[in-house]
């Protein structure tokens, strides 16, 4: 049987083992911010947050399509969106997104995992 002075060394220590992941896991996989005209092919596949004007909104087949404009354009895809991201997409003249830089069809496009609430 274990001694109660020797769970709480393992208590502890499992705790601070945890929380130096937890700093690991956030400072090596935060998404970056990033400008829209910043986005190139060395992003693929990153995690980024980005801010920019809607335009060209469109949902077909459960996937909701718009450009992020800021100073370039990106287009940006949500699969399977909420009835609260169809209205803010369609309902505000911009937003910040957190997504995956991704290529499609030989372009570069934004995979849009949330919409930030600031």
């Amino acid at each position: 049987m274990i001694s109660d002075e020797r769970l709480s060394k393992l208590s502890i220590a499992a705790s601070v083992l945890g929380l130096l992941f937890l700093l690991f896991f956030y400072f090596f996989f935060e998404a970056k911010e990033k400008r829209v005209f910043e986005i190139n092919e060395n992003d693929l596949n990153s995690k980024v947050k980005m801010q920019g004007r809607i335009e060209n909104v469109s949902l077909k087949n459960n996937v909701l399509v718009f450009d992020l404009i800021d100073l370039k354009k990106i287009k940006a895809v949500i699969f399977s969106p909420s009835k609260k991201e169809i209205l803010i997409v369609e309902n505000f003249d911009s937003v910040k997104v957190l997504g995956s830089v991704k290529e499609y069809r030989g372009e570069l496009e934004i995979e849009v995992e949330e919409i930030i609430n600031d």
